[in-house]
């Protein structure tokens, strides 16, 4: 009987189980209340519950789920200092700052490091007095173990997720970088197939350089970006004559799964592209000029449609009866204007702009659109035809060539201008 008796353990003090009982429990109740913090409340849990379970079993007499109770608060004792301690030991030097920085922050959330790490001393040689060696050392390996886990999942998280949360990926090459690169290609052919209307677009790239019309400047290399252009002409008619023409930009080593690419072809429409898991494929225009276009089509069309107009500038109203006085004040001060008031420019294009008259009165509009540096701020031109007797009829032509639109070009894309593909308006993206 003496021998059983000494092989079962004591009871470990009740003082053990009161911090972890006393500090859980109010972190919880405010995790409820404000953070609501599911990690948080999780982890307060796990120090609350076997900190309760120990008293209760202590008061019943129940020795040994007591022992085990207290084994496991004193471990979660532990596990602040020996997280500090480990993340301090297994910085670099980049982190050092950034980390002591984070120790401090943790020592004065957890009421101080060393307070905590003097009740774990204290409640681990008390354990050790109580009930022998071998419970106090499973409570420091329960904390170390613990602690240990937290450190490899912190620096998880730090390695494969960014600030925003998000898992951290290989991200692709910026395609925008190239956008000046490919704008200078269009620009270049269209003036070569302008000069040389019987040969078409050029052959290849080398007839655009210092060996042929030196329209590319000696520098010309998207390597030094990371992307790799081909251009690649149509095929020759009868007459050997190339129509068309692609270019293609794509990334020389992508990182990961995921690539951005740019292209662009006959029509000097620009556009950019990202594939893989993240940018599964999401395309969009290069330097869009569709809030400007959209925002002086709305103008002019509602100064066609309208008799007079009231402004209101502060406590001053006024009522505006003047068709271009109108359009004047409907674009703002966005709007830049020459001598002749149909002409002004906004953003990087400049417009004109004419009502159309039938018997007197007006009945539509034109407008037309040119990039104020051709081949910098943009290559295509815009010409705009609209009745203002059905919106439907609006029709907005494009071209890619240096001279003003017309009748006779392709229709523009609905993207171009801001405004869905209704009737003739514009032609439906690709």
């Amino acid at each position: 009987m003496t021998s059983v008796d000494k092989t079962r353990p004591g009871t470990p003090a009740y003082w053990i189980f009161l911090p972890a009982l006393v500090i859980s429990g109010a972190v919880f109740c405010a995790s409820i209340w404000f953070a609501r913090n599911p990690l948080l409340i999780g982890l307060m849990l796990s120090a609350f519950i076997p900190a309760l379970a120990g008293v209760v079993c202590r008061k019943l007499g129940r020795r040994v789920a007591a022992s085990v109770c207290a084994v496991m608060v004193v471990g979660w004792y532990w596990i602040p200092p020996f997280t500090v301690l480990l993340l301090i030991q297994t910085a670099s030097a980049r982190e050092e700052k950034k980390l002591l920085f984070l120790a401090f922050a943790l020592a004065y959330i957890s009421l101080c490091i060393i307070l905590l790490s003097a009740l774990s001393i204290l409640a681990t040689f008390s354990l050790a007095k109580r009930l022998g060696p071998a419970w106090p050392f499973s409570a420091v390996s329960v904390g170390f173990v613990c602690a240990m886990t937290l450190v490899v999942s912190m620096r998880y998280v730090s390695t494969h997720y960014d600030k925003a949360g998000r898992l951290d990926w290989a991200r692709p090459l910026d395609p925008l970088v190239l956008g000046p690169d490919v704008l200078a290609i269009d620009k270049c052919a269209q003036q070569f197939a302008s000069a040389h209307p019987d040969a078409g677009y050029p052959g290849s790239l080398d007839q655009l350089g210092p060996q042929g019309t030196q329209c590319l400047p000696t520098d010309f290399n998207a390597a030094d970006k990371g992307f790799t252009i081909r251009y690649q002409p149509g095929s020759r008619d009868e007459n050997g004559r190339i129509d068309t023409y692609k270019v293609n930009a794509m990334e020389t080593s992508p990182k990961g799964d995921d690539t951005s690419s740019m292209f662009s072809d006959d029509s000097g429409i620009i556009w950019f592209r990202f594939d893989g898991p993240h940018g599964q494929g999401s395309t969009n225009l290069y330097d869009s000029p569709e809030y400007v276009l959209h925002k002086v089509l709305f103008c002019v069309s509602d100064g066609a449609r309208g008799s007079s107009w009231r402004f209101v500038d502060g406590q001053q109203e006024t009522l505006v009866t003047d068709k271009n006085e109108y359009v004047r004040r409907c674009l703002g001060p966005d709007a830049v204007r020459g001598v002749d008031n149909s002409k002004f420019s906004v953003g990087e294009f400049e417009f004109e702009y004419n009502f159309v008259t039938q018997n007197g009165t007006v009945s539509g509009y034109r407008l037309v659109a040119r990039p104020q540096s051709y081949g910098i701020t943009g290559l295509r031109s815009y010409l705009a035809v609209g009745t203002i007797s059905d919106p439907r009829t609006l029709r907005v032509f494009a071209t890619p060539q240096d001279r003003p639109a017309t009748a006779e070009d392709p229709l523009a894309l609905s993207r171009e201008i801001g405004m869905p593909a209704v009737g003739r308006l514009a032609s439906v993206d690709n």
